[in-house]
């Protein structure tokens, strides 16, 4: 698959950063999952920069905190632990939701970026040098039950805040941001071990 954004970009250099206009945002509630490091990090910075009320999750409430605590915008930005490794975290989201920001709070951008702990990088292995597989707290598979199943259930467990929007956008992250990772791997550098079937896996979203 071909990213078109890279066309004139020279081979080896970084694409150039975008950020939307200062104050186009304001108004706006944004709620991004994995936001406390990363893309997702940088990603949430730039939406509160143009006045958004960012809220960021992470696994535990210690990180989401930190994570919030790095965003330099009008509006504070709001740290929620969300596991979505565990549904039952995930159901008890829009109760911690509330808790913060209210009953009635209305959700205009939910943007699902985490994915989890990847195995390449699992310091478990088998004997076969294999990383051993991990598993969600319900017994899926830990990326799929991350990325795939527990963005399922959070889009469902949101919907009411999401329905409060007069016009809500529900975004993958890891397709975009997959296509011009692999862009820029075709371009210059080899792609690492295991980077086709990952990336395969986010194109399923």
């Amino acid at each position: 698959m071909r990213n078109s954004a890279l066309d004139n970009v020279p081979i080896g250099a970084a694409p150039p950063v975008w950020s939307p206009a200062a104050q186009s945002l304001a108004g706006k509630t944004i709620l991004i999952t994995g936001g406390n490091n990363g893309v997702g990090l940088e990603s949430a910075k730039r939406l509160a920069a143009a006045g958004a009320q960012l809220i960021v999750t992470a696994r535990d409430q210690k990180r989401a905190n930190a994570g919030a605590a790095r965003i330099e915008a009008p509006l504070a930005a709001i740290g929620l632990e969300l596991n979505l490794a565990s549904l039952e975290s995930v159901r008890g989201l829009p109760t911690r939701l509330s808790d913060v920001l209210g009953a009635d709070v209305a959700i205009d951008v939910l943007i699902n970026h985490a994915q989890g702990e990847s195995p390449l990088y699992s310091k478990k292995v088998n004997q076969g040098g294999v990383a051993e597989r991990a598993t969600t707290e319900d017994g899926f598979d830990r990326i799929i039950g991350t990325a795939h199943l527990g963005h399922f259930a959070l889009v469902a467990a949101l919907l009411p805040a999401l329905k409060r929007s007069r016009r809500a956008a529900c975004l993958m992250r890891r397709l975009g941001c997959t296509n011009a990772a692999s862009g820029l791997y075709r371009r210059s550098l080899p792609p690492p071990p295991g980077w086709w079937p990952r990336r395969a896996a986010a194109l399923a979203n």
